[in-house]
């Protein structure tokens, strides 16, 4: 299955989804607050000791998830 380019969406309910997600993008000093996000999803661009991670609210503080090694069949 190939990823849509386009911005049409599908429907989750009654709610439209892109079919690829695109989180929204902060820095270590610009991130919102967590108790306001609990259990969503960003990318700190900064995050990992500099280098970009995605973070989980967990209504306390922004959870980093480091990026692993890029995609490969074997």
């Amino acid at each position: 299955m190939t990823l849509p380019t386009d911005a049409q969406p599908w429907m989750v309910g009654n709610r439209a989804v892109n079919a690829a997600l695109t989180m929204p993008t902060y820095t270590v000093t610009t991130v919102p607050p967590a108790a306001t996000y609990k259990n969503r999803l960003i990318v700190v661009s900064n995050g990992n000791a500099g280098q970009p991670c995605m973070a989980m609210s967990n209504g306390t503080s922004w959870l980093r998830i480091p990026l692993g090694a890029a995609v490969a069949a074997s």
